[in-house]
Formats: C-alpha cells, sequence, structure tokens
C-alpha cells in the first residue's frame, strides 16, 4: 500500500502531523483548478487521508476537489474535518455544510468533528487557543490512527463480508 505524501512512522506531533500530511501547493484554494498538481501529488496512492476545517476558504474548497480525484483514481478516501463553532457565524457553518455534502459524494468515509461539542469538555473561561490545541490533538490522533490501520495488513472475511 502506497501512502502519500508520508506514513505514521514520522509523526510524533500535531505539528508534524500538520507538516507531513499537508502539500502546500495542492492545497492552496487559489490554484484548485491546477488539476495535475493534484493529480500528481495522488497517483500511486492506495489511500488518501484528507484532513481539513470546514468552513474558511482552503478546506473547504479543496476537499471536495481532492476527494474527487482520489476517487478517480480508486484510492480508498477518508476524510477527516472540523465543522465550525457556531459563533463564527451562518455564513461559515453554510459554506462548511456546503462542502460537507460534496465531500461527502466523493470520499468513502468522512469523520465530523463538531468543535461546539468541546465548549462542554471546557471552562468557559478557558482560553480559545487551548480549545484550538485540543482540536489540532483530537485531529493528530485520528489521522495517527487511521495511518496505522492502513500500515498494517488485514484480511477480509468472505463469509461475513457483504
Amino acid at each position: 500500500m502506497t501512502l502519500h505524501p508520508t506514513d505514521a512512522s514520522n509523526i510524533t506531533t500535531p505539528v508534524t502531523a500538520r507538516r507531513a500530511l499537508t502539500v502546500p501547493h495542492v492545497f492552496n484554494f487559489a490554484n484548485v483548478q491546477g488539476d495535475e498538481k493534484i493529480l500528481s501529488a495522488l497517483r500511486g496512492a492506495d489511500a488518501v487521508i484528507i484532513v481539513a476545517g470546514l468552513g474558511g476558504f482552503v478546506g473547504t474548497g479543496a476537499a471536495p476537489v481532492v476527494a474527487e480525484y482520489a476517487r478517480e483514481i480508486n484510492a480508498l478516501t477518508v476524510a477527516v474535518v472540523t465543522r465550525p463553532f457556531t459563533f463564527e457565524g451562518l455564513k461559515r457553518t453554510a459554506r462548511a455544510e456546503a462542502a460537507l455534502k460534496k465531500l461527502s459524494a466523493h470520499a468513502d468515509s468522512v469523520i465530523k468533528i463538531r468543535k461546539d461539542n468541546f465548549s462542554q469538555i471546557f471552562d468557559p473561561k478557558t482560553p480559545m487557543t487551548a480549545v484550538f490545541k485540543f482540536a489540532d490533538e483530537i485531529m493528530f490522533r485520528a489521522v495517527k490512527t487511521l495511518l496505522a490501520a492502513f500500515q498494517k495488513p488485514f484480511r477480509i472475511d468472505a463469509a461475513t463480508a457483504n
């Protein structure tokens, strides 16, 4: 199995994961029309993990496009995305929902993390930077677990597979 652009053995912290799992020239929203760059980054991959925050512009615009191309090359496609806090506004939420709908049409699986759920965990006086750091940690752990699972050989039992 080929994983692009890295594998789980290189990932030790959320910051490392973020650097390892992004290819800036591919995920730059302004350059999403660069189809060949996206296809070139994905070529040869058996599995693609897309990590994005939805509601803004970069992840919202690029994630569905990357998922569409991953589907074209028949790669197993899993997206791990965050949805905006309610206080971020209706426009951001609407953009996130529209992107999620497009992404879901192309990805095999979408893991959605609603940021509002974090407010139930933290004291209201907790600085937002701590909440965002926690969100990064959740994303990091989800992606690291997926990468580790993809790298281990597994068997599908034909008697139970539907």
